[in-house]
Parts: C-alpha cells; sequence; structure tokens
C-alpha cells in the first residue's frame, strides 16, 4: 500500500494538469439513433479542423455523419450515432494546446457507450452558426407518436427571444411564451424553422429539445451583419456575404472592400479567417492602420483547393476597438467544375504583390504621392513622385512673393523715374516765363 501511494500521486501529478487545461464534455451513454453533441474548451494554438476528428468502434475507425466549428472560443462537435449496441471513441488528433506556458501536443479521446435503448428522437444539425433565418430537422426513433417540447434560452431581451421562437408556426400564432410543444408520429422526419429578424446584434443562444427519455441543448450562434456606428464612423464589408464554387485541385483569387461611409476616420482595423476557411484561404492583409472617412481599402483572398469535394462555411471577422463585423463566407469545391462566364474573373493578384513588384515606391508618413496610388500588399504605394507634405505649397508661397517684390521694385523704379523727368520739365517751364 505506501509503494502504491507514491506511484498514484505521481499519476495524479501528471493527468490533473491536463485535465484542468482542457474541457472536453460529451455524455459516456447514448440511445441508438442519438445525437451526440461534444464542446472542447482550452487554449489551442492550432484550430481543431474536421479532418482531425475520427470515430471508433471499438479499435477500428468508422464512417459518421458529422460536423464541428468553433463558437467564440469554444469547440463544438455534432454526430447522429449509429443504432449498434457497443463501446465507441471520439478522437481528436495532433492537438496544440497550452497549459500554463507549457505547450502540448498530443491527440484527445472520449469513450462512450450505445446502449440496447432506442432515442426517442434525435435531431440534426447538433449546432448551428447562422447569418440569416435556419431550420432543425427532427426524426422521432420510436414506434409510436412521442410529444417534442421546446424551449429557447433567455440571453436576449424577452422581446427578442419571442420573435425568435414565433418562428416555429409563424408571427400569427400568438405565442407570448419562448417555449411550446409538437408531436411526432413513428419515423416521422420534421423540419422546425425559426427566423432571426428580430435580432438586432450577434448573440449566443441555447435551443432545448426534450422529450421522456430523450434532451438536448442545442447551442446557436447568430451573426447579425449590418454597419454600426463607431464614433461617427461606419464600417461595412462589400459584398456583404461570398457564396461560390471553384474546381478542385485549383487556386483563385477574390477581392472584397472595407468600407468607412462615415466622415470620420477608423483606426486599427483587424482582419482574420475562421479556423474552418485557414487551410484553404489566405487573405492579402490582415490589418489596416487607418481608414479614412468616405473612403474603402480593397482586400485579396487568395482560394486554394484540395483534389477533395467538400463545403466550407465560415467568415472573415473584423475587428475594431470593442466592434466585431463578419463577411459570411461558402464555398463548394466540386471535381471538374466548369465557372460560368465571368464567376471567377475577379482577380486580385495584385494585392498580394508588393510595391517594389509593381513597380511603384513607398511613400513615408510626411510624403504624398503626386501621381496615382497603387492597391499592393505594401501601404502608401505610388507610382509617381513622393513629395514632402507642404513642400509645393511652401514653393508657390516663395514664388508670389518674389513676384510681389518685382511688382513693387518695377513700381518704385518707374515712379522714380517719371518724378524725375517731370521736374525737369517744370524747370524749363520756369526759365521761359523769366
Amino acid at each position: 500500500m505506501k509503494k502504491s501511494f507514491p506511484i498514484l500521486l505521481i499519476f495524479l501529478m501528471l493527468v490533473l494538469p491536463i485535465i484542468s487545461s482542457i474541457e472536453f464534455s460529451v455524455k459516456t451513454e447514448f440511445g441508438q439513433g442519438e445525437t451526440l453533441i461534444a464542446k472542447v474548451s482550452g487554449n489551442f494554438l492550432e484550430p481543431i479542423l474536421k479532418d482531425n476528428i475520427i470515430f471508433y468502434r471499438g479499435h477500428v475507425a468508422i464512417p459518421m455523419v458529422f460536423d464541428s466549428t468553433k463558437v467564440q472560443d469554444d469547440y463544438y462537435i455534432y454526430a447522429v450515432l449509429p443504432q449498434k449496441n457497443a463501446n465507441y471513441s471520439l478522437l481528436i488528433k495532433d492537438v496544440k494546446y497550452l497549459r500554463g506556458s507549457e505547450t502540448i501536443e498530443g491527440d484527445l479521446t472520449k469513450n462512450f457507450t450505445i446502449t440496447d435503448k432506442i432515442a426517442d428522437f434525435n435531431v440534426n444539425p447538433g449546432f448551428v452558426v447562422t447569418k440569416g433565418d435556419f431550420f432543425l430537422t427532427l426524426q422521432n426513433m420510436q414506434d409510436k407518436q412521442i410529444s417534442v417540447n421546446i424551449k429557447t434560452s433567455s440571453s436576449q431581451t424577452s422581446e427578442e427571444s419571442t420573435g425568435f421562437f414565433q418562428a416555429l408556426f409563424g408571427s400569427s400564432s400568438g405565442l407570448e411564451t419562448n417555449e411550446t410543444s409538437l408531436t411526432l408520429k413513428s419515423g416521422e422526419l420534421k423540419k422546425i424553422n425559426f427566423k432571426t429578424n428580430d435580432f438586432n446584434k450577434t448573440a449566443f443562444k441555447t435551443i432545448e429539445l426534450s422529450s421522456e427519455n430523450s434532451k438536448y441543448e442545442i447551442p446557436v450562434y447568430v451573426i447579425i451583419n449590418q454597419s454600426v456606428s463607431i464614433e461617427e464612423g461606419r464600417f461595412k464589408f462589400s459584398p456583404v456575404g461570398l457564396d461560390f464554387s471553384m474546381s478542385t485541385d485549383s487556386n483563385i483569387t477574390k477581392i472584397i472592400n472595407i468600407q468607412n461611409t462615415g466622415k470620420k476616420e477608423l483606426n486599427n482595423i483587424s482582419l482574420e479567417l475562421s479556423d474552418s476557411l485557414k487551410s484553404y484561404f489566405l487573405l492579402s492583409r490582415n490589418e489596416v492602420d487607418k481608414l479614412e472617412g468616405e473612403s474603402s481599402k480593397k482586400v485579396g483572398i487568395l482560394v486554394s483547393s484540395l483534389q477533395d469535394e467538400k463545403t466550407l462555411q465560415g467568415e472573415i471577422t473584423a475587428k475594431i476597438g470593442d466592434e466585431t463585423f463578419y463577411l459570411p463566407i461558402t464555398a463548394k469545391f466540386l471535381k471538374d467544375y466548369l465557372p460560368l462566364p465571368g464567376e471567377n474573373e475577379s482577380s486580385g493578384d495584385f494585392l498580394f504583390k508588393t510595391c517594389l513588384e509593381l513597380n511603384g515606391k513607398i511613400c513615408k508618413q510626411n510624403e504624398t504621392c503626386t501621381g496615382e496610388k497603387i492597391e499592393a500588399n505594401s501601404p502608401n504605394c505610388c507610382n509617381g513622385e513622393c513629395k514632402e507634405q507642404g513642400s509645393g505649397s511652401y514653393t508657390q508661397i516663395i514664388g508670389w512673393c518674389l513676384l510681389v517684390l518685382v511688382v513693387i521694385a518695377a513700381y518704385w523704379f518707374y515712379s522714380k523715374k517719371y518724378k524725375g523727368v517731370k521736374s525737369i520739365v517744370d524747370l524749363s517751364k520756369i526759365g521761359e516765363k523769366k
């Protein structure tokens, strides 16, 4: 007993820091056909991608209908489980995160069991990240009719919560609460529609679905993409979203504009891709020091596709102080895809080149460009000459001063000469009179 105690202590010292640095929440038992919803939290140095997630039955990897996403600082994974009683595990491979000041690399695993009981119903998807209206699909797994209660969280005001929930049966339903129920016949699939037009800002909500023996808490992240006033400046993306298709194993470049429609200058704008896009997308710039009033700047997006067909969804986030703005993106990678004429012709390759590569000159902060400014990966790029601010007007002032002095001197000389001639003439007349 005395010998085993030090071993147990060492084991706890090694394991407890890992437990405290990563939170991997998932149930240990599920019914057949149930929807698994997992949450992973930690200080990750690299994003958790869908390709890093593997499901096992015993020690054998199995295909699974699942998806993953990042909502704020947490990762969510959902999967529609098979109807087979067995021991399973969820593996997230090649995870890199911080434990205190130490960098940890390895795999995360959670074991769970699918019992011999059949779930009342399942739900798809198991989480929602949306910029607009959405729906959840419920299916009754039982051989009898069931009733499902639906409840939304109250993270918004009561008015917003009611509007969000009324979309179940239309705004004419007269619901004054954010709770209702519906019935599902045996095997029935039913879509539940939700609207987000009552939201005036980005919000995180939870939809609770429960029956007699099953319960789900579906995280919903509603992203409201609108122009918001920032100290008299107004920021927005143009276009307001990107939705495009491209062939696998190819590259294209897209152009977006960040705009300041207000009159006051906006400063320190940071741009970031969501984790789901970072392996395939590259921005020509991640920071903009300043965006003058009533002006815009171009940002290039280089999209690189792999050989596999897939659909990516994510966003570009712009942060200005405490304000956050989103540009939603949907990209479809399809084999042998042929774009329509002009569909992918908006080339922005020049945005990834430096000013020198574009044969321009970089003007200093105290200099102005006498020619046209060049959109490039380098700031203050000019295709003309760079002159110190105010130097031109100073030269003009000197020129005008010299001209005035010349005019004054000429007038003085003319006046002197004319006065002398007049005096001589007057004296001659005096002599004649005498």
